[in-house]
């Protein structure tokens, strides 16, 4: 069975997630005094977590599906071990201000558009759609990896002055999934060995 409803809030305590369902045509808003832990993963449209509030992924993965902007967080979100994807069918913009992803998928044929710098310490996964940079840049940690096939449909674009960027402490071989706005997929692959001293 499913119920229908217009928005749904989360308040007074903490409640749990988990199960098959979904909340695919609403807002979820996390009050200032509610706490939410997924115990399974989850496709949501819109989440709004208000100050006070919590979103706790705890390991799972959280779809979000909604257009523009589909996560605010005003209070605490926490991704460790997890994975957020952005997974609309028209343009979205992945949300950065007071928000630290584990793991970040791509997987909207519209387009995702980076709002903001970003670190992901674990992994990009691009399954469908182009992550579009902008101004800005995405930081992939030491450790990170990258999912999913990339390809001329499923790729970062670098579409303004932001940068792909890959951190590491040792020897590296990584392979940028990058194109540009006209959809020519041009992937760079790159090679370091040798670290100067300190």
């Amino acid at each position: 069975s499913s119920v229908t409803v217009a928005n749904v809030y989360f308040a007074s305590g903490a409640h749990t997630l988990q199960g098959t369902g979904s909340f695919s045509n609403n807002t979820a808003t996390i009050q200032f005094d509610g706490t939410i832990d997924l115990g399974s993963n989850h496709q949501m449209s819109t989440v709004v977590i208000d100050s006070g509030g919590a979103f706790n992924l705890n390991g799972h993965t959280l779809s979000l599906s909604g257009a523009g902007t589909p996560l605010t967080n005003n209070g605490t979100f926490d991704t460790t071990g997890s994975t957020v994807v952005y997974n609309g069918t028209v343009p979205q913009t992945a949300a950065t201000t007071n928000v630290d992803y584990a793991s970040l998928g791509i997987d909207n044929g519209a387009g995702v558009t980076l709002s903001g710098p970003e670190t992901v310490p674990g992994s990009l996964t691009l399954t469908n759609g182009r992550l579009f940079l902008g101004v800005h840049t995405l930081t992939l940690g030491d450790a990170a990896t990258i999912g999913g096939t990339p390809s001329a449909t499923a790729m970062v674009v670098a579409d303004g002055d932001g940068y792909l960027r890959k951190t590491s402490a040792g020897p590296l071989t990584f392979t940028f999934p990058i194109g540009d706005v006209s959809g020519d997929y041009t992937p760079v692959a790159l090679t370091c060995t040798t670290f100067p001293a300190g």
